[in-house]
């Protein structure tokens, strides 16, 4: 195995509103991750008006951004330790990881608990399904295949299985404010996997404190370690939840 990873305590910040995760497990896989939330943020649109005198015919040109209720999405940096835990919890010893030394991947799922074994990259079958799952047609042009239509990203590990270069279903969200080119070197890249239970997962790279999708009122980028989107259900009051998972690298 290519990662000798234990983590047993792991905080993000996130700009998308939900949960706490389950799990604390051993061994060279990811692990359940607690998240405390910062804030929730949408946009609020603001309509046009007009004053146009009666008797008359206005030709005009309507142009719209629409909030796509089918996704969300989830900013946020990342603290945690490596240590050596028994099955009851208890640690015999905990080593702290620094900004400088941190890295490994943020997972997201629907699923309380997932194995880690035969993890592949997810095929047509799986995101079908997934698809359904969350009330995607296969004709919608924001659907999870239009979404992950990229074909370059670096090569992931995860939980001990290596996921070959650009072999994966990939896109990026934005980095510093503006679209990212389809390369394995672009921040932030996104991958969906699944395991032996036929479940899929998003994954993505930790970052080190990185400019990430927007500025703040003084031209200042804000920085993250992660951001990533995952699917909604978009039918009026339905809420996908979602659940997180962490692995560092030592």
């Amino acid at each position: 195995m290519n990662k000798t990873t234990k983590l047993t305590i792991i905080l993000l910040s996130t700009l998308i509103y939900v949960f706490s995760v389950l799990l604390v497990q051993t061994g060279a896989e990811p692990v359940g991750a607690t998240v405390s939330n910062i804030s929730t943020v949408s946009q609020v649109a603001t309509a046009g008006d007009r004053d146009d005198n009666g008797g008359t015919i206005t030709t005009i040109n309507v142009n719209v951004s629409q909030q796509n209720y089918a996704w969300k999405a989830y900013v946020g940096n990342i603290t945690g330790t490596l240590s050596l835990d028994d099955a009851n919890g208890y640690t015999i010893y905990e080593w702290s990881l620094t900004q400088s030394n941190l890295s490994g991947e943020i997972y997201a799922t629907r699923y309380s608990s997932l194995s880690w074994t035969d993890i592949a990259c997810a095929n047509s079958t799986i995101i079908a399904a997934e698809q359904t799952a969350v009330n995607m047609s296969v004709t919608d042009g924001d659907n999870i295949n239009a979404t992950f239509s990229k074909e370059k990203h670096p090569t992931f590990i995860v939980a001990g299985e290596t996921l070959a270069n650009s072999s994966c279903p990939v896109f990026y969200t934005y980095y510093n404010g503006t679209s990212q080119a389809d390369a394995e070197s672009s921040k932030f890249p996104e991958i969906i996997i699944q395991n032996s239970e036929e479940r899929l997962v998003y994954v993505t790279k930790l970052e080190k404190d990185v400019a990430a999708y927007t500025v703040n009122s003084t031209g200042q980028n804000h920085t993250y370690d992660f951001q990533f989107l995952v699917a909604d259900d978009d039918r009026a009051g339905q809420i996908t939840t979602y659940y997180f998972y962490a692995e560092l690298d030592s």
